[in-house]
């Protein structure tokens, strides 16, 4: 065994992207600055499969430009999990409050599973952003596993990508492919919902 890799062992270092990377979903980002003329700055999150299948959700900075050109901010070299600020016990789990630092790069920020219901991962986030009011909050529905059985659960977080509240019982389901529409639409929460993996009816509330 090599120094590098006795290291990595004690220190139980952990390839957390090591399997896969994919299903990304984006955002404007809430900071313009620097955007190029006619473009605009975004976030992308991604579902990352680490070592033993393990999913977490991991993040991205980028650029579009007007031509339509898109190019991804550099990354960090390693990763940072966040604090966890609250916990409060449910009927149903868990809702969690989490926090980064806020000088941490966002392609450091990983988001591993904090609860029994997401135990085996936490797959496929899709955010999107509204604004009531002048108040913008950006919102992800993304799926719990368990190792036995999903569900979709729901991340708030009113100062993106900071996360002061993953709240992971607001919204329970027992399917898993739900995404919230970013506007309401006479007045309700629009979600586009895979109910019975065959068809992706749109469901209020």
């Amino acid at each position: 065994m090599t120094a590098a890799a006795r290291g990595r062992l004690f220190l139980l270092e952990y390839s957390f992207e090591a399997a896969a990377l994919f299903n990304p979903s984006i955002v404007a980002h809430p900071d313009q600055s620097g955007a190029p003329p006619g473009g605009r700055r975004f976030i992308l999150s991604l579902r990352a499969v680490g070592e033993g299948h393990i999913s977490s959700l991991t993040f991205r900075s980028g650029a579009i430009a007007a031509d339509g050109s898109v190019s991804v901010d550099p990354t960090a070299r390693l990763a940072s999990i966040p604090s966890v600020l609250q916990r409060t016990a449910g009927a149903d789990g868990d809702t969690v409050e989490l926090i980064f630092e806020p000088d941490q790069d966002i392609s450091e920020r990983v988001i591993f599973p904090v609860t029994d219901s997401q135990s085996n991962g936490i797959e496929d986030a899709r955010f999107v952003e509204f604004d009531a009011a002048g108040l913008r909050t950006f919102y992800a529905t993304y799926t719990a596993y368990n190792g036995r059985a999903i569900r979709s659960e729901l991340i708030e977080d009113a100062r993106f990508p900071v996360f002061p509240d993953v709240a992971a019982d607001r919204y329970r389901d027992t399917q898993q492919g739900n995404g919230l529409v970013s506007r309401r639409i006479a007045g309700k929460y629009a979600m586009i919902a895979r109910q019975d993996n065959e068809t992706a009816p749109v469901v209020f509330g």
